[in-house]
């Protein structure tokens, strides 16, 4: 008997948006990096968060960073409630509970990487989180936006905590990296 095995399905393309996949597991073997840019500041962003974020690409100085062993964000928002997961704290990007569960993920887990913004969403026991990142078109700054919506149909006590990790090292540029790179993009269609 022949089985086909098929590869497994960590995300999509958008058909109705260019340029747009989505993920929908975090069970991938390596990061997956989008990145975002406009001459002035460099965001780079995977499946667990923003990666790191650069002023004046690439010589001038890093605001934050993961170090190579990391795998979870250092921008993130924390989130408490009595109410969910026994009182135990969880991260916006389905970072693990303090549990001893590292591999636990949460419901209806998407990251959409698209060329204007980069969006996280999941749902964890009826509460519904989105978070999203994006730079302007012109000006060093990355905006951040965190929702939280209860569908539980009850009161719930919440409690968030924002979170950003400075990188407080100089920054290193990478040997294959070219000012050239970060400077302009584009995408043409015929």
């Amino acid at each position: 008997m022949n089985k086909s095995v098929h590869p497994p399905v960590f995300g999509h393309f958008v058909d109705d948006q260019p340029s747009t996949y989505e993920i929908t597991s975090l069970d991938m073997q390596t990061s997956w990096q989008y990145i975002y840019q406009n001459g002035q500041i460099l965001l780079r962003a995977d499946q667990f968060g923003p990666v790191d974020a650069q002023l004046c690409p690439p010589q001038d100085i890093q605001l934050f960073r993961r170090e190579r062993d990391e795998k979870y964000s250092r921008w993130c928002v924390w989130l408490r409630s009595p109410q969910l997961r026994g009182g135990k704290p969880f991260c916006n990007f389905g970072r693990p509970v303090t549990d001893g569960n590292p591999n636990q993920t949460p419901e209806d887990l998407k990251v959409r990487f698209s060329p204007a913004e980069a969006v996280y969403s999941s749902r964890v026991e009826g509460l519904s989180v989105r978070t999203s990142f994006l730079i302007p078109e012109k000006g060093a700054e990355i905006r951040m936006e965190f929702t939280a919506h209860n569908e539980t149909g009850q009161t719930l006590e919440l409690e968030l905590t924002p979170v950003l990790t400075p990188y407080v090292s100089p920054a290193r540029m990478e040997p294959w990296d070219k000012s050239e790179w970060y400077l302009k993009t584009g995408l043409g269609r015929e």
